[in-house]
């Protein structure tokens, strides 16, 4: 089941009698909460909230071949890179050695940033060259 994007609401996906809904209103705050229903009713996360409109994340080079430097601002931040499909590449903590990606095959990946203490989520896109 799909909705279009209206007041900050969607219902992302209806597979297996799972849904996932997401909204801004709760949080009194720009942002995200989840709640994901199942046959057994709705169970909630924790909020993650997005502040990218006030704190932009940047990693570089982008393109990149061999390695991609993630700013020492987010330093000890969870990072998470992901194929296009949701397939967990590789994940660790932000330090200050650039992440080497001369494995990783050409194409494009979503780097997620997270800070759990601040509840800060950045996710950025990389392109990986041969």
């Amino acid at each position: 089941m799909k909705r279009r994007l209206t007041d900050a609401e969607v219902t992302v996906l209806t597979h297996g009698g799972y849904g996932t809904h997401t909204s801004t209103r709760c949080l009194g705050r720009p942002g995200w909460a989840i709640t994901s229903f199942n046959h057994k009713g709705p169970r909630n996360w924790e909020p993650y909230y997005n502040e990218i409109a006030n704190d932009r994340a940047n990693i570089y080079p982008n393109p990149a071949s061999d390695y991609i430097i993630i700013p020492d601002q987010y330093m000890n931040f969870a990072y998470r890179i992901v194929t296009l499909n949701g397939q967990l590449i590789d994940e660790g903590r932000v330090g200050t050695e650039p992440l080497n990606i001369t494995s990783f095959h050409t194409g494009l990946y979503i780097v997620e940033l997270l800070n759990f203490s601040e509840n800060k989520r950045f996710s950025l896109s990389v392109v990986k060259n041969r």
